[in-house]
């Protein structure tokens, strides 16, 4: 059996625009991403996707839908990265991202959907998510269970 890392996702798209954060990692430095990262033990992938979404960018959300499930390969690690994605809102507050740059995110900022492929994405499931969101595909976030 092989390790998989489990990691919550945001696509958060507002007015067109969808947000983004900029990787500080030196294995994936300046790479564009969806706000993201690790799910702590005992947390569920919901509580885990606004966790990393506020820590990332300063935002409240809310995870409304499951995107997807994407499962990646690794860029660091000889294992499977598996990305619970949810079609997120911004829930309260600033609109506005507010990173907290350190040494994982050196920005965030929203960036109209039309200019993403131009970007130096750090996985291609993040235009997957995009495409699936454009046409309202979506799942219950009940489809999760959770068996850590």
């Amino acid at each position: 059996m092989s390790k998989a890392y489990i990691v919550a996702s945001n696509l958060v798209i507002e007015d067109g625009e969808i947000l983004l954060v900029q990787e500080a990692k030196e294995h994936v430095e300046d790479k564009w991403n969806l706000p993201s990262g690790g799910i702590n033990k005992g947390e569920d992938f919901e509580e885990a996707a606004k966790r990393e979404c506020r820590e990332e960018t300063g935002l409240n959300i809310e995870a409304k839908t499951l995107n997807g499930v994407y499962v990646n390969q690794s860029d660091s690690h000889d294992m499977d990265v598996v990305v619970y994605c949810f079609n997120s809102k911004i829930n309260s507050g600033t609109k506005e991202p507010e990173p907290i740059k350190n040494q994982e995110i050196k920005d965030a900022k929203f960036v109209p959907i039309e200019k993403v492929e131009d970007l130096d994405l750090r996985t291609e499931y993040i235009l997957d998510a995009v495409k699936k969101s454009r046409s309202r595909i979506e799942h219950s976030k009940e489809v999760i269970k959770d068996y850590r």
